[in-house]
């Protein structure tokens, strides 16, 4: 099993992804998060595991600590490797790497580090499109995307913490109004 603390979206813009993961799977081509029954996200940290309570405390008070903010999604991009992911690259913002940084310390302190990859010095943001693909599902899959005019504005409203594989939502919790 492991764990992500994840960013929502508007439902606008979540309904735009899902509307692209419905267009890759008529294609044939199925975004594997759809299958899992996932959410449009942008992880801020994936652990191994955790102190399920003491987390959804942790991520409930640091929810409190910022307000919503809009972020662009300019680009469709790919990470590149022997099973390839399609990506949304947002605008890294001020807000968007505060918040992330923020949460990396709050985990590291407690004795729940995330994964070396989301250092705040490392990490990649992105919302996944699709992932686990061969080259060839991966070019048909960012056509389609671009088709499907994923790319926009959108507005973050909520933190998650998510199990996965299989997917188990254990909490959400909204971000601060402006």
């Amino acid at each position: 099993m492991g764990y992500s603390i994840e960013l929502y979206f508007d439902p606008d813009f979540e309904a735009t992804i899902r509307r692209a993961w419905d267009a890759l799977a008529a294609s044939g081509v199925p975004s594997v998060l759809q299958q899992i029954g996932g959410r449009p996200h942008l992880s801020l940290a994936v652990l191994a595991s955790i102190d399920e309570t003491m987390i959804l405390d942790l991520v409930e008070t640091y929810s409190k600590d910022f307000i919503q903010f809009p972020i662009t999604f300019p680009a469709i991009s790919l990470i590149p490797g022997e099973q390839h992911t399609v990506i949304l690259s947002p605008v890294p913002t001020r807000s968007l790497l505060e918040m992330q940084q923020a949460l990396y310390r709050l985990l590291d302190a407690c004795g729940h580090p995330p994964f070396g990859r989301y250092a705040p010095e490392r990490w990649l943001p992105h919302c996944t499109l699709s992932k686990e693909l061969s080259g060839p599902d991966a070019m048909k899959t960012m056509a389609l995307c671009r088709q499907s005019l994923v790319t926009g504005a959108a507005e973050v409203r909520e933190v998650g913490v998510i199990e996965f594989r299989p997917r188990r939502e254990l909490g959400t919790f909204s971000l601060l109004t402006p």
